[in-house]
């Protein structure tokens, strides 16, 4: 499963975007990371599990609405280009 790259501070709930390093670690499922262990949140100063963030704990996940919306916009696109064919 595709891990997002942006979590959120488990604290005051800021949104973040993970650094390069980590993004690669969660797609290839790390259990270890690299260097400090702790992130520290730039927004509250409080720490933050590296390895939480890499394994997707905090990660910013899409609410229903939001993936409905996406499908929406798609299936408004086809029609609109089914129809723009359909009149050529």
């Amino acid at each position: 499963m595709k891990k997002s790259a942006k979590f959120r501070c488990p604290h005051c709930q800021t949104i973040l975007t993970k650094c390069e390093m980590d993004q690669v670690l969660g797609e290839a499922g790390g259990f270890m990371v690299f260097g400090p262990s702790v992130e520290t949140c730039p927004a509250c100063g409080n720490p933050i599990d590296r390895l939480s963030i890499v394994n997707g704990k905090y990660d910013v996940k899409k609410s229903l609405f939001e993936s409905i919306m996406e499908v929406v916009v798609i299936v408004a696109f086809l029609g609109f280009l089914a129809w723009l064919l359909s009149h050529c």
